[in-house]
């Protein structure tokens, strides 16, 4: 059986000599990501010492995030259609403005973020609806915010 590097004396070889190393002893491999023999899902675990100290910055942003969307978002369209057009539909309302807004300018994006942000939205608009005022969708929000604001 041929291994699959190219020769030794090969131009591919001697122009790219140590550029494509498996890092062992196996000798250079024509492929950069042949190093590892995994891909990495994500940032490794260790990396969470180094964002605890930027944790309260996260928090506060995460919440001026949530103060403004509840308040520009759902509030007064919640306000000024729930008693014309039902509760259930004024809700829904909401929901797909709040999906199409994330979906077009924020993460997550696309089919899957309209869908799970119009969701969300849709609850948190239940909330201040059951509630009479935002504080419960407030505290949602921003919890649901901080893994957004920690990628």
């Amino acid at each position: 059986m041929r291994p699959l590097s190219p020769s030794a004396g090969s131009a591919f070889a001697r122009q790219n000599r140590g550029r494509y190393s498996a890092g062992s002893s196996q000798g250079a491999l024509p492929w950069p990501w042949a190093s590892s023999p995994l891909p990495s899902a994500g940032p490794p675990l260790s990396n969470g010492l180094h964002i605890l100290p930027l944790l309260p910055a996260v928090i506060l942003f995460a919440a001026l995030n949530s103060l403004e969307e509840e308040l520009s978002y759902r509030a007064p369209l919640l306000a000024t259609t729930h008693e014309v057009i039902s509760r259930g539909p004024s809700m829904w309302l909401t929901a797909v403005f709040f999906g199409l807004a994330r979906t077009l300018y924020g993460p997550p994006a696309g089919t899957i973020g309209f869908i799970y942000t119009g969701l969300v939205a849709y609850l948190f608009g239940g909330s201040m609806l059951e509630t009479g005022g935002s504080g419960w969708a407030f505290v949602m929000h921003t919890i649901a915010d901080i893994p957004v604001f920690l990628l």
